[in-house]
């Protein structure tokens, strides 16, 4: 079941901690994440950890769940970097700067799985 929300991003401890690290593990459990409200989760049907297929206008990606009580019912919350990078696109509109905040996007549960790093940047060379 695919659920309107809107997308948040933003800078993390975690993900900055890791960003000099890009290919690591340790960076893409900080930053191939989706921070969820549990109600959200449960009702798209995601399990902690399981996968969720974030979709904009421009791309979609497979970021890993991660319940949050501090996250509202209608949102989402996705740390800055490449998975995040890949649904926002680069309209910058008159502002030139690109939306990082308030994005439509739409969720699903999916047993894919989240790309690596690599896996991402071939995934969209161009």
């Amino acid at each position: 079941m695919k659920r309107e929300v809107k997308l948040i991003t933003g800078r993390t401890l975690d993900q900055g901690i890791f960003i000099e690290h890009k290919h690591s593990d340790e960076y893409l459990n900080a930053a191939a994440i989706c921070r969820i409200n549990p109600k959200l989760m449960k009702e798209i049907g995601v399990d902690e950890g399981g996968g969720v297929k974030v979709i904009t206008d421009v791309a979609d990606v497979v970021v890993r769940a991660v319940g949050d009580d501090n996250i509202g019912e209608e949102m989402i919350f996705v740390p800055m970097g490449p998975w995040a990078n890949f649904v926002l696109g680069i309209d910058v509109g008159m502002a030139g700067m690109p939306s990082f905040k308030g994005v439509n996007a739409k969720i699903e549960s999916t047993d894919e799985k989240t790309p690596k790093m690599e896996e991402l940047m071939k995934r969209y060379m161009i």
